[in-house]
């Protein structure tokens, strides 16, 4: 692990216990709702065999959904999707973070949720083709590029071929980003992304970019002021205002699909010695 990511794991480590209520008051209760709607959509979409992501492409039907969340930190989005269900779907959902205090925290919240220690830079400790769908949120902004790439593409490794990766990024787009790509936040290395990035990450990690959503068009004080339900509807129609949306949400919400096959045993390997998974709570 390198440094930058081990100062990155003390940091989270040290914040878990109190992550989600920091999260929740900085960026606002309705943007927490807003990108949890998100994931949880899109997940739903996928298993229940509708269009996924505004494709037109489907996915096929299982018995049993293996679902997991790359950095999944404390669990929003892994514990959204075991506490909502999927309609008649069974699903299985694996939370995977190199935070040990954040795995802490989700198997303190949730007893459906499989957690699994290990640095997805360096690997998955998972077979190949294991996992129907994956989800990774703001996540990739924090790895450079040469971790960036490992770890995507251990992603494709693990995902069906018929399955979907989404996931969150900062938008390189924004107006308040001023053409700032790379920078530290909170002593956090942190990369903005505009679409030619988004396609160029993709394509070397195996994955086409199928569609792309910003979302977060106002402030966290207005929204709150507003309430959450308005601010989640408002925010929603501003991701449709063709001449606005890129420059004015501050995330893209981000759906990928496999293009092509990349197999990469050795990170397998590595990830495999060093990860640990439980799902006693």
């Amino acid at each position: 692990m390198s440094f930058y990511q081990r100062r990155e794991r003390l940091l989270r480590d040290a914040a878990a216990d109190q992550f989600e209520d920091w999260y929740r008051r900085s960026k606002g209760e309705w943007f927490d709702w807003r990108e949890r709607l998100l994931f949880l959509r899109a997940v739903e979409r996928c298993v229940n065999a509708k269009v996924a992501g505004g494709s037109g492409r489907t996915c096929r039907d299982r018995e049993v959904w293996k679902i997991l969340d790359v950095g999944a930190g404390t669990g929003r989005i892994a514990c959204e999707v075991a506490r909502v269900g999927l309609g008649q779907a069974q699903t299985s959902v694996v939370a995977l973070d190199f935070s040990h205090r954040s795995l802490l925290v989700i198997q303190r919240k949730s007893a459906g949720v499989l957690v699994c220690e290990a640095d997805a830079a360096r690997g998955l400790p998972f077979a190949d083709g294991s996992f129907g769908l994956i989800v990774c949120c703001q996540v990739v902004q924090h790895l450079v590029l040469e971790d960036r790439l490992r770890a995507l593409t251990e992603c494709r490794r693990v995902l069906r071929d018929d399955g979907w990766l989404f996931l969150s990024v900062y938008n390189g787009h924004y107006w308040r980003s001023q053409g700032i790509q790379e920078e530290s936040l909170g002593g956090l290395y942190a990369r903005r992304f505009r679409l030619p990035d988004l396609k160029y990450m993709a394509s070397e990690s195996g994955f086409s970019v199928e569609r792309v959503e910003p979302y977060k068009h106002m402030p966290a004080r207005l929204g709150n002021l507003i309430g959450s339900g308005l601010a989640v509807r408002l925010d929603g129609l501003f991701a449709k205002l063709p001449l606005l949306r890129m420059r004015t949400g501050a995330y893209l919400f981000v759906a990928l699909r496999p293009a092509t096959r990349r197999v990469n045993r050795g990170h397998l390997e590595a990830a495999a010695s060093d990860a640990s998974c439980t799902s006693e709570h």
